[in-house]
């Protein structure tokens, strides 16, 4: 297992696959739910994957998952005056966030800075 910035050890699909008695990849497949794969497997295997990582704890890592679909699971809000942002807008968009998973970054922009940080960087879909 590795070890998170909390100091505890966090569950890896390593972990989830000896404990489960399968490979890496299909319990990558399973929590992935991916039906892009050539990996097979039964319900059972599927039912026991599931179990195993909630049991264990498995919280997936955001960047790893990122890296593989390449996709961020964020956004950003980019803005010259955040007090000029209405609270309800705000609230809205925290809101749609968490239902959808997915990360917000606050940024601030003005004329001296020809593009925000988050698109220079692409670091938002």
């Amino acid at each position: 297992m590795s070890v998170s910035s909390s100091g505890s050890r966090r569950v890896t699909l390593q972990d989830i696959a000896r404990h489960c008695g399968v490979s890496k990849q299909v319990v990558s497949a399973v929590l992935n739910n991916s039906d892009r794969t050539s990996i097979r497997f039964s319900d059972e295997t599927r039912r026991k994957v599931t179990r195993a990582a909630k049991d264990l704890g498995y919280r997936p890592n955001r960047t790893s998952k990122a890296l593989a679909s390449r996709q961020h699971g964020s956004f950003s809000i980019v803005f010259r005056n955040y007090f000029l942002i209405p609270q309800y807008l705000l609230n809205f968009l925290v809101e749609a966030a968490q239902k959808r998973d997915l990360l917000i970054t606050l940024e601030r922009f003005d004329e001296e800075i020809r593009l925000p940080r988050a698109i220079r960087e692409d670091s938002c879909d």
